[in-house]
C-alpha cells in the first residue's frame, strides 16, 4: 500500500515536470548550486553557498553569486535566516557587482503525507548608490521519500514582488527530485519555468538546476 501511494507521487510530480515542456520559452539555461552546511549548535546552523548560471542553451556564463546564512530554528515550524549574496552579473556588454542582505522566515508544517514550507523574504539589492527593495515568496511542497537512494520528489512556486514597480514582475514554477547520495552528501536535480514581465510581456525561460549539498 505504501509503494503504491508512492508510485502515484512519483507520476504526478513526473506529470508537473512534464508539462513545462508544452510551455513556450525563450531560452534553455543550466544554474550549477553548490552548498555547504555547518552546524553551531542544536538550533543554529549556517551555509555557504556559490552559485554559477549559463544562458544561450547553456553556453553564455552570465551570473555568479556567493552566499553565506544563518539559519536559527525559532521552533519545530519556524526558522529565521539572515543571509548576505554577493553577485557579479552580465546583463550588457560590462560585469556588475550587486551587494544583496536579506532576511527570511520560513513557517512548516505537515498536510497529510507531505511536509510544505512557506518561505518569506525580504531583500536589499544593492548596486552602486541605487538600492531596491523586493519581497519574494516561495511554498515548496515535498512528497514521501521513495525507496531508491531516498528519492524524494518536490515541487514550488515563487513569486516576486517590486515594491519600486508595485507589482509581481517574475515568477518560478519548480518540480525535482532531491537524492540522497552518502550520510553528508546530498543532490538535487529540478526543472524550473521562470517568467519574467518585461514591457508588459511575459517571458519564459526553461532551467536546467543542479545542487550539490554538503554537510559537516
Amino acid at each position: 500500500m505504501i509503494f503504491h501511494k508512492q508510485t502515484k507521487f512519483l507520476i504526478f510530480f513526473i506529470m508537473i515536470l512534464a508539462s513545462g515542456k508544452v510551455l513556450v520559452a525563450n531560452d534553455w539555461e543550466y544554474w550549477s548550486h553548490f552548498e555547504a552546511r555547518g552546524t553551531i549548535n542544536d538550533r543554529l546552523d549556517y551555509r555557504v553557498s556559490p552559485e554559477f548560471r549559463f544562458k544561450d542553451n547553456f553556453t553564455d556564463h552570465y551570473y555568479s553569486h556567493l552566499e553565506f546564512m544563518l539559519n536559527w530554528r525559532v521552533n519545530s515550524w519556524c526558522t529565521l535566516s539572515p543571509s548576505y549574496r554577493h553577485i557579479q552579473s552580465l546583463p550588457g556588454i560590462d560585469w556588475i557587482t550587486e551587494q544583496r542582505p536579506q532576511l527570511d522566515l520560513t513557517l512548516k508544517w505537515k498536510m497529510i503525507s507531505m511536509v510544505g514550507s512557506d518561505r518569506n523574504r525580504m531583500e536589499s539589492r544593492i548596486r552602486g548608490k541605487n538600492t531596491a527593495y523586493r519581497y519574494r515568496n516561495k511554498l515548496t511542497f515535498n512528497l514521501p521519500k521513495l525507496r531508491v537512494m531516498s528519492t524524494q520528489p518536490f515541487f514550488a512556486n515563487e513569486f516576486f514582488y517590486d515594491f519600486e514597480a508595485r507589482e509581481i514582475n517574475k515568477n518560478r514554477v519548480y518540480a525535482g527530485l532531491d537524492l540522497t547520495l552518502l550520510k553528508s552528501v546530498k543532490c538535487s536535480l529540478q526543472y524550473i519555468l521562470e517568467s519574467s514581465l518585461k514591457s508588459d510581456t511575459w517571458n519564459n525561460t526553461n532551467v536546467l538546476g543542479t545542487t550539490l549539498k554538503y554537510t559537516f
